[in-house]
């Protein structure tokens, strides 16, 4: 084969690969709604961050909304453990527990990225920001929900929907709060 015929065969296969790949995030995108991506969840970091697969990349993503008890013995888990009238030694059991969990529930699995204000953002840390959905289940609310992570003060859409369902687990005293002495 001469140089010209290779070149052409090589740019036909990268056009024929881009346009499989647009067409199957398009496809995908528009099943999940204009704010939400497909990815991977490759494996979880802690209680409110995993790691991602998406766009062609690894990405670590930070659930956004919610905080989560540190997975390390770290001055803000000693503060969260203070805030919740607990030992630290018991909240890390708790968030060893959720991350396990999590584990299970979405390590190697499709989950979508749903992107608070409609574009992708980051945190302090480069890690980008979004609510995490397996399914139609919002993993932030099921978090919530069982008392297991509690809410972030920063705005968001989700804010008043995320304060709501914190609040019915504190008065259940579901997950943490049920090992807290706060009322």
């Amino acid at each position: 084969m001469t140089g010209g015929v290779v070149i052409t065969l090589l740019l036909c296969l990268v056009c024929l690969g881009v346009g499989f790949a647009a067409g199957y995030l398009v496809r995908r995108w528009e099943a999940s709604g204009s704010y939400a991506m497909p990815a991977r969840c490759l494996r979880v970091v802690d209680s409110d961050t995993i790691v991602i697969e998406w766009l062609l990349g690894t990405n670590k993503v930070r659930m956004a909304g919610i905080d989560a008890p540190e997975s390390k013995d770290n001055k803000k888990l000693r503060e969260q453990a203070v805030n919740l009238n607990m030992t630290p030694s018991a909240l890390l059991q708790v968030s060893q527990v959720v991350i396990r969990q999590m584990d299970i529930m979405l390590t190697g699995k499709d989950v979508k990225i749903v992107f608070p204000r409609g574009e992708v953002e980051y945190d302090s840390f480069g890690r980008v920001l979004a609510y995490i959905e397996v399914g139609e289940q919002d993993v932030c609310e099921m978090l919530l929900r069982n008392g297991l992570a509690y809410p972030r003060p920063e705005g968001h859409p989700r804010k008043e929907r995320y304060a709501r369902i914190a609040e019915e687990a504190r008065a259940q005293r579901k997950g943490i709060y049920g090992m807290s002495r706060v009322k």
